[in-house]
């Protein structure tokens, strides 16, 4: 059994137009997650009377990403 190309449509022709498409929303998705983990953490800190003073990295488990 051969992986599924998301390049291409049902019919097996290549749609780059719904591909991107879908990765757009895939990225919207991760950016989404990312924004409230921030603001979470910045939340957390600000109740506990702590100030992030230094740049943050972190990486993301589902898709390898680093956000610094």
């Amino acid at each position: 059994m051969t992986a599924k190309d998301d390049r291409k449509n049902a019919d097996g022709y290549n749609d780059p137009t719904a591909y991107n498409a879908i990765k757009n929303v895939e990225q919207e998705r991760d950016n989404i997650r990312f924004r409230q983990l921030l603001y979470t953490l910045f939340l957390l800190c600000e109740l506990e009377d702590f100030h992030i003073e230094g740049r943050v990295v972190l990486k993301d488990k589902r898709t390898g990403k680093i956000w610094r």
